[in-house]
């Protein structure tokens, strides 16, 4: 990697993903630190626009894009907010919500409200995030924002993408696709990941410590997993009160009543509670009953038994009906992963690679002109998003431009057909990028078309456009 990045020079390397690498960046000129990401060009083309979407949306809890631009091979790079720096003199380490690790409530609370807010914020912009998780909420100034924001697309015209255990099961299982909801979703289990220290497919499992200070963010999270959550709702379940001293009408699942029985049995067998339960008289061999205490929201509350042998005898029948119902989990989940696995039609990665093989023996295209179709299309492309970035999507001239500038390119590749190659090969290689890490045989026809027309858009070229 070189030291210099265009007028910033780079001082340490920060993380790698699937899109790019992470550094930070120093200005030669002003000496402000960024945070420089430059794109390996998988999805370029995808986060670019979400960069552009994104960069007049402001808001104090939302990333902000600086610059963006190109190195000299063409790779896209922009700057961004750097996090605040965690680490010693000489080792930058970036201050994220993952990297706090667990947290109380207390101190969760203030951050969830700023969250939401900037979460709202893109949804009035019409964009929703799509990948929402504590990797992804940085402190800027000690203020959280969330980060990594090239992937925001239009709500209602967003694909699949970000991290499969954030994202709603209806989502996974192409019931719908990314909307609002699912940013919400994501945000509910961040919530319960910071709370209770459990990854998020433990959800709702309740850690025994918790205590009732902790009801607000239950709350939240169950809020943000309803099918019609909204920034208000999960506002509202922060700040509205807890109705019962229990946790179990918080996350309202049966899996939680067993939970919070058990809590409250350990509470009162625990340390410093056998003050609270009657001593048990030696005469007797049978224990007394349990008082039944009425709920203003349930109608019965948990019995606590008075003695230390009714209470162990309680916790194992609590743990037993808990593991019949975590084993009835575990099946419902393996019979959805086989269904899915059933309608996509998943291949193995030797299938997938034969399909592809045979593909580009039926339909040849020549080395040379692909290159030729490759340059031709990355020069339109390079001037096209050029143009597209002093561009405002939120004003009427910026709009109608833009409108302009996507019609000029519909034109061109209506009347030359070595750019329009250079498309075809562009989505072919973004498709098999796509199919070839999620090994959906369903897309092998989809595939197929595409094969096809780059090859007889190939043939036209090969008896009409001369050699260059």
């Amino acid at each position: 990697m070189c030291e210099t990045v265009g007028p910033y020079r780079i001082l340490q390397e920060c993380g790698r993903g699937s899109y790019g690498v992470v550094y930070l960046a120093q200005n030669t000129y002003t000496g402000q630190k960024f945070a420089l990401k430059i794109l390996n060009g998988k999805v370029e083309k995808r986060e670019l626009e979400g960069l552009i979407r994104c960069r007049e949306c402001r808001h104090g809890n939302l990333i902000q894009i600086h610059h963006i631009d190109r190195l000299p091979d063409g790779r896209l790079y922009y700057t961004m907010d750097a996090a605040d720096d965690r680490g010693a003199a000489d080792a930058y380490l970036p201050d994220t919500l993952a990297a706090r690790g667990r947290m109380r409530a207390a101190e969760l609370l203030p951050i969830l409200r700023a969250l939401l807010d900037g979460v709202a914020a893109l949804h009035k912009r019409k964009l929703i995030h799509r990948d929402i998780k504590p990797e992804n909420i940085l402190f800027v100034n000690n203020t959280p924002v969330l980060g990594d924001i090239g992937l925001a697309a239009p709500s209602g015209d967003a694909s699949l993408v970000g991290t499969p255990s954030f994202l709603p099961p209806e989502v996974l299982s192409g019931a719908r696709k990314p909307d609002e909801r699912s940013d919400l979703y994501a945000l509910g289990r961040v919530a319960y990941c910071v709370l209770t220290g459990n990854p998020p497919h433990k959800y709702p499992q309740l850690p025994e410590d918790l205590t009732k200070e902790a009801a607000p963010v239950l709350a939240f999270c169950r809020a943000a997993s309803a099918g019609d959550a909204t920034p208000d709702s999960c506002r509202a379940a922060l700040t509205a009160p807890p109705r019962s001293k229990s946790l179990r009408c918080l996350i309202g699942l049966p899996l939680l009543g067993i939970l919070a029985a058990a809590l409250v049995f350990a509470l009162f067998s625990g340390r410093g509670r056998r003050e609270l339960m009657p001593p048990p008289e030696p005469e007797k061999k049978v224990p007394a009953p349990a008082q039944v205490r009425p709920s203003p929201v349930q109608k019965q509350e948990i019995p606590v038994p008075p003695t230390g042998a009714g209470i162990d005898a309680a916790l194992k029948q609590i743990q037993t009906e808990l593991e019949q119902r975590m084993r009835s989990l575990d099946a419902g989940v393996a019979a959805s992963q086989t269904r899915m696995r059933s309608e996509m039609r998943m291949l193995t990665p030797e299938a997938y690679q034969t399909a592809v093989a045979e593909l580009e023996k039926r339909y040849p295209v020549s080395p040379e002109l692909l290159r030729r179709a490759g340059n031709r299309f990355e020069a339109v492309r390079r001037e096209h998003f050029r143009k597209l970035v002093g561009l405002s999507p939120f004003t009427a001239d910026g709009a109608a431009a833009r409108a302009r500038l996507t019609e000029k390119l519909k034109r061109l590749e209506a009347k030359d057909a070595l750019y329009r190659l250079g498309c075809q090969d562009d989505a072919l290689k973004n498709f098999s990028c796509s199919s070839g890490t999620m090994r959906r045989g369903g897309d092998l026809s989809r595939f197929e078309e595409l094969f096809r027309k780059r090859h007889e858009t190939a043939e036209q070229l090969s008896h009409t456009a001369p050699r260059r």
